[in-house]
């Protein structure tokens, strides 16, 4: 890993989480400013309300589900994954790893499904219909990349596989952490890392 790939990332990730927060700020803006404080609305405050241990248990029970689920479908990848960027590096690479598992990725994407979508959906319906809406989108994101590369069959079950993670994730946040986006985050954050550090010394 060169100082300039780690550079490259890290400015990649920081537009990333810019763009998330950037749409979802002007949605605030138009729609919700002086009812709420922007962090707030969007999700990015402690969990709170339920039972810690609860929380606990079933976040760490969605990332060995999460983990389990990606193990499996990580072979039919072929390489294609968006950890294979960090392949061979070595444990040198971990900084660019954590950079694109906390804030490129988890960051952006709770921000934009778990955040922007499923509240303001919910807010206007019901739950179950914020949290499949996000779940759809989230599944399909994962599931078009890879639709010229391991054909339809394979894509549909990454998208099913994500998008049920998407959902499970929502249930987490919204349902035991009183719509805290934090355990959410870390859950994808860790599973995230756990897939890139794997790379890094050319295990998958």
């Amino acid at each position: 890993m060169t100082t300039s790939a780690l550079l490259s990332l890290v400015i990649s990730a920081v537009v990333q989480a810019a763009v998330a927060l950037l749409i979802a700020f002007v949605w605030w803006l138009v729609t919700a400013r002086g009812r709420e404080p922007f962090l707030r609305w969007l999700g990015w405050h402690r969990p709170v309300g339920g039972d810690a241990g609860r929380l606990w248990a079933a976040s760490l029970g969605t990332l060995v589900g999460f983990t389990a689920l990606m193990a499996l479908l990580v072979p039919s990848l072929s390489g294609q994954t968006a950890t294979a960027q960090f392949h061979g590096w070595g444990w040198v690479g971990l900084p660019a790893v954590l950079v694109y598992a906390l804030l490129q990725t988890a960051f952006s994407e709770e921000t934009l499904f778990r955040g922007l979508v499923l509240k303001r959906v919910a807010a206007r319906a019901a739950f179950w219909a914020g949290n499949a809406t996000q779940a759809v989108l989230f599944g399909l994101i994962h599931l078009l990349p890879f639709l010229a590369v391991v054909g339809l069959g394979p894509a549909l079950v990454i998208g099913l596989v994500t998008g049920g993670v998407g959902a499970a994730l929502g249930v987490l946040n919204e349902r035991l952490a009183g719509g805290s986006l934090v355990p959410g985050w870390a859950v994808h954050a860790c599973a995230n890392t756990l897939a890139g550090a794997l790379a890094l010394v050319s295990i998958v």
